[in-house]
């Protein structure tokens, strides 16, 4: 009957309201529909358990069921309740899930709202809206934690403890394989005292066969204490982050921390750095290497200007193998960009860092920065001996006229 129909724990109740999984450890369930229905834990729950949880299940869809007041707010990570959790029931036997969650909503849990876990592969998680989790300031509202080939899309995810959506290494320390995070409309989390990025994909090592695809998301207004990045892509090898629109989060917009290999191109990343910190700012890159950022607006154009810089590079190693082209890094308070350590073998070419017509090249220092401005100026008269035009070119702190002679 819909949301019409409601499922309710009995106060005081801690176990597992709907439980789907084979009849060993190394059997499959196949073909489990769940719909059109309420599952409301009551403030109880199976601790470090989904009030629906599916194990090893190949080829299940869970469409349109409300899941809600899983565990009671403040329990301890171990003890938190999840609302939805997909998982195989033994590591020894891994099942191959071919699993769908989608156009539900999960309010109030302790834990995320929903977790695909332990070697869990093939899922899609499309059209959810999870909000409101209340654990014990870490709780995420969607975690893959030790999931492969997972995508991500078309989900609200507001106003939870922890970080929006985590893609993360899990305990067994399974890197975030093949991850596509698509389309997702995350904002406000971060409301505990720890974590609260809006997106992030953290891996305990570099892992060279990871692969992590963030497009095309809308992230704003996360902020947590500790972090508060609106992206952090942190330990993956292999990274697209291409068409987001990240505003006003608590640090950085995007962050690249220890990444190998990533494309960041036309993002529309503005306003963040609410702190005001002296280093927080639109992108920051941190020891990274092999990155190509491209066609990225990058601004701050609110009355009193917080983004510290553009772009910033962090780390006491340099990074490596830089390519910075065709960005717009304007007005931001302090800079276009700086960094703790210049990165080695960089390109900087045609970005825009001061107004419409002007133009930088060089190293990423202001100090070692080629600004020309396309306007020319002919305040001077001309002469047989002496050039018609003078181009302005800002090098090492200091202004310079660049003569133009008529052929």
């Amino acid at each position: 009957d819909g949301w019409g129909s409601v499922l309710m724990l009995k106060d005081g109740v801690r176990r597992i309201m709907v439980l789907v999984q084979g009849t060993s450890s190394s059997g499959e369930t196949f073909g489990v529909q769940v719909s059109d229905l309420v599952l409301d834990g009551n403030h109880g729950g199976q601790m470090d358990a989904g009030l629906l949880q599916i194990n090893s299940a190949v080829g299940f869809v869970i469409d349109h069921v409300w899941v809600r007041r899983g565990g009671r707010p403040g329990e301890s990570r171990s003890q938190g309740v999840d609302g939805i959790a997909v998982a195989v029931r033994s590591l020894k036997t891994l099942v191959a899930s071919r699993g769908v969650i989608m156009n539900s909503m999960i309010e109030a849990t302790t834990k995320p709202g929903i977790l695909w876990s332990t070697q869990a592969t093939d899922g899609l998680i499309s059209g959810n809206v999870i909000r409101g989790l209340r654990g014990n300031s870490q709780t995420p509202c969607l975690a893959v934690s030790e999931g492969r080939n997972v995508t991500v899309t078309g989900n609200a995810v507001s106003e939870c403890e922890g970080s929006g959506i985590s893609i993360a290494n899990g305990g067994n320390d399974v890197a975030p394989l093949h991850a596509i995070v698509a389309h997702n409309h995350v904002y406000a989390n971060g409301t505990g005292t720890v974590e609260g990025n809006g997106i992030q994909v953290v891996n305990a090592f570099p892992d060279r066969d990871a692969f992590v695809e963030i497009i095309g998301n809308v992230v704003y207004d996360n902020r947590g204490m500790s972090d508060g990045y609106g992206i952090m892509v942190q330990n993956v090898d292999h990274a697209v982050i291409n068409g987001n629109i990240v505003r006003r989060n608590r640090r950085s917009g995007i962050v690249l921390y220890n990444v190998a290999g990533a494309l960041v191109e036309g993002n529309y990343v503005f306003g963040n750095n609410t702190l005001g910190t002296p280093e927080h700012s639109g992108i920051m890159l941190h020891q990274v290497r092999r990155v190509y950022l491209t066609g990225n607006f990058v601004s701050d154009d609110g009355p009193a200007p917080t983004q510290a810089y553009g772009l910033f590079f962090s780390g006491t190693k340099p990074s490596d193998r830089i390519t910075v082209t065709n960005n717009v890094f304007y007005p931001n308070r302090l800079g276009a960009w700086h960094g703790h350590s210049v990165p080695t073998h960089a390109v900087f070419v045609g970005n825009r860092t001061g107004d419409d017509g002007q133009l930088s090249l060089g190293m990423g220092t202001r100090g070692g920065t080629l600004e020309i401005t396309a306007d020319a100026s002919n305040s001077r008269p001309a002469t047989a001996s002496q050039p018609s035009l003078y181009a302005r070119v800002k090098y090492g702190g200091k202004s310079y006229l660049l003569p133009l002679y008529a052929e």
